[in-house]
């Protein structure tokens, strides 16, 4: 599953830097000029957990649940139609996880309690489809903050939780989810644009109660993290 990481992020940073090279070599003054053609790259890490809602043989909101720090990386393509306001569509790698004091036990179909209470790792990776609109709230010379919020659907692509079982298929593989935050940004001239956000973002899923492929419980992971990233 580590090796799956990381030839995303090579790939993914390939085509980011393939596309700034091609952009630097068009000879058009016009599309010189477009400050529509802003790619961007940025990471960053992130206190995740899990809540899952619902009844059944999992208590509610009881399970010994604690966060974890994942990990995220994107590449991005921002349009700023108006001054005060700008889209980001981005492509990326998006880890997820928690802690647990309890496993999946597959002879009885229910989750029971660690060894000793021991706390096992569940992570989640997934590619991760990104929407952002940023709204200027401040700016001053090459400084700006602004306020950020928007959807992303995500694909699960690698998977190990001893909470949820080894079976994969319980869990849904296309998720949905929300993100809201604040950033700010410092333009270098001649070099691009560097930022920092802090955001909260909530991911929605499913996955079937009682490991019996009948009724479906909902899932949302949260995470509150911080991410880094330049601008060209």
């Amino acid at each position: 599953m580590q090796k799956n990481k990381y030839l995303i992020l090579i790939f993914l940073s390939c085509i980011l830097f393939k596309l700034q090279a091609q952009s630097n070599d068009l000879s058009l003054p016009a599309l010189e000029k477009n400050k529509f053609q802003n790619l961007g790259i940025k990471f960053g890490f992130y206190g995740s957990n899990q809540i899952i809602e619902g009844s059944g043989s999992l208590p509610l909101n009881t399970i010994g649940q604690y966060p974890i720090f994942t990990q995220s990386f994107l590449l991005f393509y921002e349009f700023q139609p108006e001054k005060a306001i700008s889209f980001q569509l981005g492509l990326g790698y998006r880890q997820r996880g928690f802690k647990s004091e309890f496993r999946y036990e597959p002879s009885i179909q229910k989750n029971v309690p660690n060894l000793n209470n021991e706390l096992k790792i569940s992570r989640f990776g997934n590619l991760n489809f990104d929407f952002i609109v940023k709204i200027t709230l401040a700016r001053k010379k090459d400084w700006k903050i602004y306020f950020l919020a928007g959807n992303r659907i995500d694909r699960l692509i690698s998977y190990d939780s001893p909470f949820w079982g080894e079976n994969s298929a319980y869990y849904s593989r296309i998720q949905w989810g929300t993100t809201f935050g604040i950033g700010g940004e410092y333009k270098i001239k001649k070099f691009g644009t560097i930022f920092i956000e802090t955001d909260i973002d909530t991911k929605f899923m499913t996955v079937m109660q009682d490991f019996d492929f009948k009724t479906k419980r909902v899932i949302q992971d949260v995470a509150l993290g911080m991410q880094v990233g330049l601008r060209f």
